[in-house]
Parts: structure tokens; sequence; C-alpha cells
């Protein structure tokens, strides 16, 4: 699980994503993903 993690900061920091834009993006995701599971008919 750790190694994943830290495969995942070096993809970010070769593709210059810092891993604050990085949460940032993967809480706006979850959160897309929690309303589509809520009303799916809405997309």
């Amino acid at each position: 699980s750790d190694g994943g993690l830290s495969q995942r900061n070096i993809h970010s920091q070769a593709s210059g994503i810092t891993a604050k834009s990085f949460d940032q993006f993967v809480r706006i995701r979850n959160t897309q993903l929690c309303r589509y599971k809520m009303n799916p008919n809405k997309i």
C-alpha cells in the first residue's frame, strides 16, 4: 500500500501535478461519484 502511494507521488511530480491539487481532484471526483450513486438519473 505504501509503495503504491510513493509511486503515485513520483508520477504526479513527473506530470507537474502537486499532491495538493491531486487531493483536490480526488475529492471532487469522489463527490461526483457520490452524487451519481445517490441520483444516477441526473447524468
